[in-house]
C-alpha cells in the first residue's frame, strides 16, 4: 500500500520534486542549456580516488 495507507497509489498532489541528478557528457548535457524548466544547475565531476 501507498505510504499514506488509505490510498493504493499516490496522486499528483502527493508528489513533490525537490531536485534531480542528471549525468552525462558535456556534449549530452548541452541540450538542457536554456530550457525553461531548468531553474538552477551545478556542473561537477566525479573521479576515482586512485
Amino acid at each position: 500500500m501507498f505510504v499514506r495507507k488509505e490510498k493504493e497509489k499516490p496522486v499528483k498532489n502527493d508528489v513533490k520534486i525537490l531536485g534531480v541528478v542528471v549525468t552525462g557528457t558535456a556534449e549530452n548535457l548541452k541540450i538542457l542549456k536554456e530550457q525553461n524548466y531548468i531553474k538552477s544547475a551545478t556542473l561537477g565531476v566525479v573521479a576515482n580516488k586512485y
